[in-house]
């Protein structure tokens, strides 16, 4: 448990960083993860899907502890007392305009995919939930603009998908 948490702090610290690469943020998401199950009476299972990415991909700039997050909601909104039955995914991938980082769950609760849509583009006012979302669709648009960030959709079968989408580079912000 202290090497997970040495690990999360590392990495939540940054030396001082908002962006960092992908490969240190999926680390800080697995022992994220690690904890969370070491935290909860209940369990989960997790899965990792991440394709065969070069080092550019790897190398991508992602705003430090946009996952978690993610991750947190999936677990508690989606796979929360489910117990074995309860699966989150976390596929990475290459996308048309970069990389897509998917976290997928299969909760059984219905979602307001509509309230979620409201929250990424700031039409509704935070909740528990909201928190979390509208900050990291916030820091995304910040650094890489309108064409990326965070997306919902139901996922097949029951549960929720979460898409973050990231530039391969980062575009160039306008000066002042």
């Amino acid at each position: 448990m202290i090497k997970e948490l040495s690990k999360l702090m590392k990495i939540a610290l940054s030396r001082g960083k908002e962006l960092i690469s992908l490969k240190d943020e999926l680390e800080h998401a697995k022992a994220y993860i690690q904890l969370q199950k070491m935290r909860y009476d209940y369990t989960f299972q997790v899965e990792w899907q991440i394709d065969e990415l070069d080092e550019d991909m790897m190398n991508v700039l992602i705003p430090k502890i946009s996952l978690q997050p993610l991750l947190e909601n999936a677990i508690i909104h989606g796979v929360k007392s489910m117990g074995d039955e309860g699966m989150i995914i976390i596929t990475v991938k290459d996308h048309e305009s970069g990389v897509s980082i998917q976290v997928a769950d299969n909760g059984y609760k219905e979602v307001d995919l509509d309230k979620l849509h409201r929250l990424i583009r700031d039409d509704e006012p935070s909740t528990d939930l909201g928190y979390g979302v509208r900050n990291v669709q916030q820091r995304m648009r910040l650094h890489y603009g309108e064409g990326y960030g965070l997306s919902y959709q139901l996922a097949v079968g029951g549960g929720l998908v979460a898409e973050l989408v990231l530039p391969l580079q980062r575009p160039e912000l306008p000066t002042i």
